[in-house]
């Protein structure tokens, strides 16, 4: 089991993603940064990664803050809220909309990000994780 935000689990979203085909679909043509991050409950920073699609393929993932801030888009929330969106339980856009998770950069860009940001979610939904750090 991996813990989300973590070099190994987006090593494995990577693999994920790229195996599937469906990215190739979604992102031909175009490239884009994408920058999640992952916070605790009380809101202090756990993970920040960047996913860096090109042409559709997932060509980079790294679990870095700088990366992140230099993201074209970034979302970021709950550990709890993404959770939520990678068991089903809401809809990607609609915790935006309800503003559980936040959106930071080129919103445009989001727009046509959305297919892409359904393959990653679909390929993450796949891989077993776990959504807070481990206690130590």
């Amino acid at each position: 089991m991996f813990e989300v935000g973590t070099q190994p689990w987006l090593d494995a979203l990577r693999a994920a993603v790229n195996a599937g085909g469906e990215l190739t679909v979604a992102a031909r043509g175009w490239s884009v940064r994408l920058g999640l991050g992952f916070e605790g409950g009380d809101g202090t920073p756990v993970h920040h990664v960047a996913l860096e699609i090109q042409d559709g393929q997932c060509v980079a993932a790294i679990s870095d803050r700088g990366a992140y801030e230099e993201a074209d888009v970034r979302i970021s929330g709950p550990c709890g809220t993404w959770g939520e969106v990678l068991d089903g339980a809401i809809e990607p856009i609609r915790s935006i909309m309800l503003h559980r998770l936040r959106v930071e950069g080129n919103k445009l860009l989001l727009v046509r990000a959305m297919p892409t940001a359904k393959v990653l979610i679909e390929a993450a939904k796949r891989i077993e994780a776990r959504f807070e750090p481990a206690a130590s």
